[in-house]
């Protein structure tokens, strides 16, 4: 399992060209298990970083479906919800992550970067 996984990650973060081809492998994870999480949440991260927001947040939506308690797919989620501009939501996905570990270091400075997105708005 964990070597589909691996192949993935590392052609997904080569060159977007292979962008199809990890998703293969993503999905081939997912094959052998439907509920290997770090597949949903790294398919969603191939996603996001294509910018397709709303099929990042599917794989997102199943991963926690999977994990509820999974912080780094609800820190994912936000940052996907913050890029589609709906802070409300991204800042409830930032709490919610905190809320199941208050040590989660990237939930927190999601959470602040969030905060200054929403001040510099409000000032525009």
């Amino acid at each position: 399992m964990l070597g589909w996984y691996n192949i993935s990650m590392s052609i997904d973060e080569e060159q977007s060209k292979f962008f199809g081809e990890a998703l293969k492998c993503f999905d081939k994870a997912l094959e052998i298990d439907p509920n290997y999480t770090y597949a949903w949440v790294s398919k969603g991260l191939a996603f996001f970083n294509k910018k397709d927001y709303d099929q990042a947040l599917v794989c997102y939506d199943k991963a926690l479906e999977i994990d509820p308690n999974y912080t780094y797919a609800w820190n994912s989620k936000g940052l996907a919800l913050s890029n589609k501009n709906d802070y409300d939501q991204a800042l409830k996905c930032f709490d919610k992550a905190l809320e199941i570990d208050p040590n989660y270091r990237d939930a927190w400075t999601s959470k602040g970067n969030l905060l200054l997105t929403k001040m510099t708005l409000i000032k525009a």
